[in-house]
C-alpha cells in the first residue's frame, strides 16, 4: 500500500521544487592520496542545463570532469589558472580516444557569477561554479538525465611550479594528467524543473554518488620520455662519439659502426616523435619548429651516412679521395650535429618541459667542449710529428728521434711522409 504512494510523492516533490526554486544536487567527494576533489551537480529537466561546482587543490596545473566512463567520446570541463593567477579559465572540450581533449566552442559552457561563492583560486583551492546549456544535445557522448548510474571521469594535471599554467585561452594545450579516476551519480536525484542556479558546494559524499574505478596515479607519458632519451643519446653521445673514434683514435670502422647505429636510433626516435605528435593539440599538425627541423635533420643524417659510405667504397676501390668527403666532413656532418643539438632544446619546450632546457644545454656543451679539446690535442700531436721545428725547445737527443741530426734532406722526407699521411686521412 505504501509503495503505491511513491510516484505521487515524487511528483509532489518536483512540483514543490518548481514552485520554491529548490535545487536538488548530488556531490561526489574524493579525499585520498593528497587529493581533495569535490564535484556537486544539479540538472534542469526542461532546458537540459547542467549546473555544477568543482573544487580541488590549486597545486595541480589543471582539473577536469568529463561525461562517460572513459576519455573516448567524453565531454569534458577543464579549469586552470587564468593569466592573472587568481581567476580561472573554463574550457569545454571533446575527447577522442586517449588524445588531448580538443576545445569546442559549440559547447555552451560558462562560469556563473556567485557573490557568496566566487570563482577563482582562493586559499590554494580551485573554486568553479559553471553551467552547460542544453548539455545532452552534443553527439558522441553517453549522457542521460534519467540514468540512475551516470558515469563520469575526473582528472588533475601534474603539480609543481614547473607545470604551472597561466592562460586565459580556452584552447591552451595542457600537460598529461597525473591522477585520474571515475565515479557515478544518480541523475534522477539531481534533475528537476526550473533549476536556474548552481548548487552549493557539497561537503560530503551523497547517497546517489559513488566512486567507480580506484584513482590511477603515477601516469607517465612513456612515449615522450623514450623519444627524448633516444634523441639525446643520438645527438649528445652517438654522433660526437663517432667523430671521436675517427678524428682522435683513427678507428675508421668504429666510426662507421657507431654512426650507422646512431642513424638507426635517429630514425626510430623520429618515428616515435611522429606518433607522439598525434596525442597533443600543440603538435598534431606537425607544424612546430621542433618537428619541421626534426624532419630535415633526419634527411640530413641519412644523406650524411650515405655520402660517407659511398666515399669509403670508392676510396677502397680506387685509392683516391672524392669530392663527397668535403661535404661529409666539413659541411653536412657538423651542420646536422649542431642543428640536432639545438633542436633538442626546442623539443623540451614543445613538450612543456622548459625547465629541462638549461641542464640539457649544459650537458651537451660539456660533451662538445671535451670532443673539441680531444680533436685539438690530436691535431697538435700530428703537427708536431710532421714538423719538428714546431717543437721549439726540445733537446738534441729528442730532436734526433725525429731525424733532425741527418740534415735538411731527412727533414724534407719527413714532411713528405707527413703530407702523404694527411692525404690518406682525408678519405675518412
Amino acid at each position: 500500500m505504501m509503495g503505491s504512494w511513491k510516484p505521487f510523492l515524487g511528483v509532489a516533490w518536483i512540483l514543490f521544487a518548481s514552485i520554491t526554486g529548490t535545487v536538488a544536487e548530488s556531490t561526489f567527494l574524493y579525499s585520498k592520496d593528497g587529493l581533495n576533489f569535490t564535484f556537486t551537480l544539479a540538472a534542469a529537466a526542461d532546458s537540459k542545463d547542467l549546473f555544477f561546482r568543482i573544487s580541488a587543490p590549486s597545486k595541480f596545473s589543471w582539473i577536469a570532469v568529463g561525461t562517460g566512463d572513459k576519455m573516448d567520446g567524453s565531454m569534458m570541463f577543464l579549469a586552470y589558472p587564468a593569466a592573472d593567477g587568481k581567476n580561472v579559465t573554463l574550457s569545454a572540450r571533446l575527447a577522442d580516444s586517449h588524445h588531448e581533449p580538443v576545445y569546442n566552442d559549440k559547447i555552451n559552457a560558462s562560469l556563473i557569477a556567485s557573490p557568496d561563492e566566487p570563482n577563482g583560486i582562493i586559499e590554494a583551492q580551485y573554486y568553479i561554479a559553471a553551467v552547460c546549456r542544453n548539455c545532452t544535445g552534443y553527439p558522441h557522448q553517453t549522457f542521460s538525465l534519467t540514468n540512475p548510474a551516470q558515469d563520469f571521469i575526473f582528472a588533475v594535471g601534474p603539480s609543481g611550479s614547473n607545470h604551472r599554467i597561466l592562460s586565459d585561452s580556452a584552447s591552451f594545450s595542457i600537460p598529461r594528467h597525473s591522477f585520474y579516476g571515475s565515479f557515478r551519480i544518480d541523475m534522477k536525484e539531481v534533475t528537476f524543473q526550473n533549476v536556474t542556479a548552481a548548487p552549493a558546494l557539497g561537503t560530503a559524499m551523497s547517497d546517489g554518488a559513488s566512486l567507480g574505478d580506484e584513482l590511477k596515479t603515477g601516469d607517465h607519458d612513456w612515449a615522450s620520455i623514450i623519444h627524448a632519451v633516444i634523441m639525446c643519446i643520438a645527438f649528445v653521445v652517438g654522433y660526437p662519439l663517432g667523430v671521436f673514434f675517427l678524428r682522435v683514435m683513427d678507428k675508421v670502422m668504429w666510426h662507421a659502426w657507431v654512426q650507422g647505429a646512431t642513424v638507426g636510433l635517429t630514425i626510430l626516435g623520429t618515428g616515435l616523435g611522429l606518433y607522439i605528435s598525434r596525442l597533443y593539440n600543440r603538435s598534431k599538425n606537425v607544424n612546430s619548429a621542433h618537428q619541421i627541423l626534426g624532419l630535415f635533420i633526419l634527411l640530413g643524417v641519412v644523406t650524411q651516412f650515405i655520402l660517407g659510405y659511398l666515399h669509403h667504397r670508392i676510396y677502397k676501390a680506387k685509392q683516391r679521395a672524392t669530392k663527397r668527403i668535403k661535404v661529409h666532413k666539413f659541411a653536412l656532418g657538423p651542420l646536422v650535429i649542431i642543428v640536432g643539438l639545438a633542436n633538442g632544446a626546442l623539443g623540451f619546450d614543445l613538450a612543456l618541459k622548459e625547465y629541462l632546457v638549461t641542464p640539457y644545454v649544459v650537458v651537451f656543451c660539456i660533451f662538445l667542449v671535451t670532443l673539441a679539446a680531444a680533436i685539438w690535442f690530436k691535431m697538435l700531436r700530428s703537427k708536431r710529428k710532421q714538423n719538428p721545428e714546431f717543437l721549439g725547445g726540445l733537446s738534441g737527443g729528442q730532436l734526433g728521434s725525429y731525424g733532425f741530426h741527418h740534415g735538411h734532406s731527412q727533414r724534407a722526407n719527413e714532411s713528405e711522409i707527413g703530407l702523404v699521411g694527411m692525404e690518406a686521412r682525408d678519405h675518412r
